[in-house]
């Protein structure tokens, strides 16, 4: 049988290097930092419109929007290659224009372009996600909040009980309806004050805030309140007004856990972009819309809206109010060597699991592990890849289950088959690599088997919510985590890596309302057994401490050697060098594909400083320190003399610039050279095709390295309004008429300087 045309292109793209996705990883974590990076998704499984299952080379979902980001083989990919046929060719068009059509924004490379113009594609990555950058987050696969609706009358006085019956239900949102003149504003402000909660009042109109504060005073008389508007210092008050557009635009002022409680005026507007904004950027115990209006005019639940916009829950938090069920984890130990296994900064490289986990005494413990703790209960085996998911399949079969494999690569009916045998207990073991990561939901599974070893939080947590649904009879999800021999540096993802738990004994409670995991503990504290852990055969009353150390959570709060340079004032690639010449020690360093990254404890700053006789930037020598930094001019670039010139020439008498003037005289600066016959930039620099740029993209280069040397240093800062950078108050001040001069002076100079270059004057 000859392959088909989607088989052709899975093939084509595994034979690709992978080496080029670790540069694409390498090239994303400098332009949007190590944290976004772990959001990632690599090998995301979608179906085209025909249902055909396809991958994405990496997704980034979030609340905002849905990106793919592939990367292309030059030789595989290009119209009219000799290693392409046309048929091939237009398949592949066929799965990008699926993607766009399912609301996917889709952003292609090539692997020469990453190899050659990596400069361009992080400009490229912070244009395309600069909306990300300031509000969005992915959460698409944690549990969203719960939202109920509640009907007020004129004479209704039950509502506040109400309420918190559905909070004890573990709700996290409620809708008021009502009709005019009802006394809404009255049971949202008691029930707040109920609470007790630092409490924020969003309403669409500003003549509503004065009202509803004269409200407050009288209903909450002991606590005080504020009125918040934007370039105003933010209110130190219990109770907190403002309109939703004055709050939309300055959230970066406040803590996302300030409020615990919120409080939405007229909420039938909650669809529009400031609210969503607003509702998704604060992590409040309790929401609460006021509207009445329930179903807005295009059909939409406002229920929905509130879900599906509210920021989603902590898998824990949503366990622990009774949402989802509890989990019980079991850790099996395999004999698996995967200490060798290459890993970038998202996870384990494909084509090494497929190598080195192609061991059927592993597949068989997998199968044997089902049969002796969870016959007969309806379970999911989540496998490497296709082939893995092939194997185990014939591997339950074996040991006298029925199983199945589902795959992506199956037609839709075929697949829908095979997922209803499961729903119907036909098939008591589901076993796959791709399709149950998306899009299906199995609140009738009771046991997840681990088998594909991961070191994405999000694809295990993506996998584990397959498993959370409650169901009626459900007790419990029991996991599996097969546990292969890894680094230190490269542990997979586990239940107890998840929830952050060090303490293990078999199939006991990882994950679970307070009270039962207090039952579970005092049960075991008297040597007795549980009953639910009688059926399983494997309750052991034995205490086994674990490693759970993940180098992505140690060192979420260091110093990169970058945020170190950073934090000590001085130049790039300074720490760098030291590490090389063994004057300095990381406390992490962590090969991620093709590169090494190095990280500092924070505490370990002044000892740095000492060590290198690196005096602190302070208002006393900070004139000095700005002029010595002016004068080491980087000649690889003209970028730092021109910001320098603009700084200077736009700040207003508070050292304050705005972002936008000083982004248009940065690109009228080398466009007036173009007019004037001459070289704007270096051949391969991005100034060099200004002409071709937006202002955006200008502002981007500018953003990037000529000021971060400036920011790194402190000498400029970029302020919270997002749109204005400042010079350091001291240094402002510090700096007379005649310094100014001084300092522009050194800047002509170093211009003159780099453009006096042989062959570089004349276009």
């Amino acid at each position: 049988m000859e392959p088909q045309p989607n088989e052709l292109i899975n093939t084509q793209r595994a034979a690709e290097s992978s080496s080029s996705e670790d540069l694409f990883v390498d090239i994303f974590q400098e332009a949007l930092g190590f944290e976004r990076t772990q959001l990632l998704i690599p090998q995301y499984p979608v179906s085209d419109i025909y249902s055909t299952g396809r991958f994405i080379d990496f997704a980034f979902i979030s609340r905002l929007d849905k990106y793919a980001f592939e990367i292309d083989g030059e030789a595989w990919h290009a119209p009219g290659g000799a290693m392409v046929d046309p048929q091939t060719y237009r398949d592949e068009l066929l799965r990008q224009n699926s993607l766009v059509y399912q609301g996917w924004k889709v952003y292609r490379w090539t692997d020469v372009q990453l190899a050659v113009d990596k400069e361009r594609i992080k400009e490229q990555l912070l244009l395309f996600l600069e909306r990300e950058i300031i509000e969005g987050t992915l959460d698409g696969f944690l549990p969203r909040q719960q939202a109920s609706e509640i009907s007020l009358r004129s004479h209704q006085t039950d509502a506040l009980q109400q309420l918190e019956n559905l909070r004890n239900q573990g709700k996290t949102i409620a809708l008021l309806t009502h009709a005019t003149g009802t006394g809404k504003t009255h049971i949202a402000l008691s029930d707040a004050k109920n609470m007790g909660l630092r409490t924020l009042y969003l309403a669409h109109r500003t003549p509503l805030l004065s009202q509803t504060q004269d409200r407050f005073t009288k209903i909450w008389s002991n606590d005080n309140s504020a009125i918040y508007r934007p370039r105003h210092l933010k209110p130190n008050t219990q109770i907190v007004l403002s309109t939703i557009q004055a709050m939309a635009t300055s959230l970066s002022n406040f803590d996302k856990r300030e409020f615990g409680y919120i409080i939405i005026d007229e909420a039938h507007h909650a669809a529009a972009e400031t609210y969503r904004k607003v509702i998704g950027y604060f992590q409040a115990k309790f929401i609460l819309g006021l509207t009445a209006t329930p179903e807005r005019h295009d059909g939409q639940s406002l229920t929905e809206i509130f879900e599906n916009y509210a920021h989603r829950l902590d898998l824990e938090d949503a366990i622990a109010r009774g949402l989802l069920v509890p989990i019980r984890c079991v850790r099996v130990q395999t004999n698996i060597d995967l200490t060798n296994i290459r890993f970038n900064g998202v996870d384990y490289r494909s084509n090494d699991l497929g190598k080195y986990l192609f061991v059927p005494s592993r597949d068989e413990l997998i199968a044997q592990t089902y049969v002796n703790h969870a016959l007969g209960k309806q379970a999911v085996c989540f496998c490497i890849d296709v082939e893995h998911s092939e194997r185990m399949a014939s591997e339950f079969l074996r040991h006298g289950v029925q199983a199945a494999h589902v795959s992506g690569r199956m037609g839709h009916n075929q697949r829908q088959e095979i997922l209803e045998a499961y729903q119907t207990r036909n098939i008591q073991v589901l076993c796959a690599c791709d399709i149950l990561n998306e899009g299906w939901d199995s609140p009738e599974t009771e046991v997840l088997l681990m088998a594909r070893p991961t070191l994405s939080k999000v694809v295990y947590v993506q996998q584990l919510g397959r498993g959370t649904r409650p169901a009626s009879g459900k007790e419990y999800l029991l996991v599996f985590d097969f546990i292969d021999n890894t680094t230190r540096y490269a542990q997979a993802m586990s239940a107890h890596q998840l929830f952050g738990k060090n303490n293990y004994r078999p199939g006991a409670l990882i994950a679970a309302p307070p009270e039962m995991i207090e039952q579970e503990q005092q049960q075991i504290a008297k040597g007795e057994k549980p009953v639910v852990m009688l059926t399983l055969n494997l309750w052991v009353n034995r205490y086994e401490p674990i490693d759970i150390f993940r180098w992505q959570d140690e060192v979420k709060e260091m110093y990169q050697a970058s945020e170190l340079e950073a934090a000590l004032g001085i130049g790039e690639s300074v720490v760098r060098r030291w590490i090389e010449s063994q004057r300095i020690t990381p406390d992490h360093s962590i090969q991620l594909g093709t590169r090494v990254y190095h990280y500092f404890k924070k505490e370990r700053l002044e000892e740095i400083r000492t060590t290198f006789n690196i005096a602190p930037i302070t208002n006393e020598n900070i004139k000095k320190r700005f002029f010595e930094f002016v004068e080491q001019m980087d000649m690889n670039t003209s970028y730092k003399p021109v910001l320098l010139l603009g700084l200077l020439k736009l700040a207003d008498s508070a050292g304050r610039i705005q972002i936008k003037e000083l982004t248009t005289y940065f690109g009228d600066f080398y466009r007036q050279r173009l007019e004037q016959g001459l070289v704007p930039e270096g051949e391969r620099k991005q100034m060099s095709r200004v002409t071709e740029l937006s202002e955006n993209q200008i502002e981007s280069i500018m953003l990037a390295k000529p000021f971060e040397k400036f920011e790194r240093r402190k000498f400029v800062n970029r302020l919270k309004e997002i749109t204005v950078l400042q010079f350091e108050k001291s240094l402002w001040k510090s700096l007379s008429d005649q310094d100014k001069q001084q300092l522009e002076k050194l800047a002509s100079s170093a211009l003159l300087k780099y453009y006096s270059r042989q062959n570089f004057t004349k276009v």
